[in-house]
Formats: structure tokens, sequence, C-alpha cells
């Protein structure tokens, strides 16, 4: 049985191998309309504050709310732009961390 120290340490490899599939979109066009397409991950049994003891990995804010969302928290993943480029490289680090079997989703907000 893996440790919560294993487990957060697979966690950032998955992450850290998401951030660097999604630079290979940093260099797109970057049209389309403003947005704020990013990553959400539900860690069950886990507190940010655990995370955050743990690892370098950006867990941001509190537990997002609603039917839907309920227990996911934004995961700070690299990601440039504010249009397509933003999109694709959301999405790119997403099923990224999907293919690895994380409880991930993409969060689609326009401006």
């Amino acid at each position: 049985m893996k440790t919560k120290i294993d487990r957060v340490l697979i966690l950032t490899n998955a992450v850290n191998a998401a951030n660097l599939k999604a630079l290979e979109f940093q260099n797109n066009e970057d049209g389309g309309s403003c947005n704020f397409d990013s990553v959400v991950i539900k860690l069950e049994g886990w507190t940010r504050a655990d995370i955050q003891k743990l690892t370098t990995l950006k867990i941001i804010g509190d537990k997002l709310s609603g039917r839907y969302w309920k227990g996911y928290r934004w995961l700070n993943t690299t990601i440039y732009g504010q249009g397509n480029k933003r999109t694709k490289m959301a999405e790119t680090a997403c099923n990224h961390l999907k293919e690895c079997e994380y409880n991930v989703s993409m969060y689609y907000e326009m401006d």
C-alpha cells in the first residue's frame, strides 16, 4: 500500500509531465474569446494543507461548489495566453492527468 507521501510524489510527477505536454502548445495562436479555461481536480480525503505540506503543487482556493463541481479544486498548471492557446494548453494538461487516472475535469468560462 502506498503512503500519502508516495501518492503525492506520483501526483506531482504526473502534473509535471502534464505541464511539459501543455508547453508543446505555448506558441499556438491565441485568438478567440478571452477565457478562464482551467484544470480542476478532485482529491478525495486530501486537504489543501496536506498537499501543500508535502509538495510544490498549487491547489488554489477552497473547494468549488455547485452540483457538478462539488469537491473539485483549481489545479494551477502551466497555461499561457487568454484565448485559444489557453484552452489548448489546459485541455492537454487535463487529458494527460485523465490518462494517469486522476479525477480531473475541464472548467470552461468565457469572459
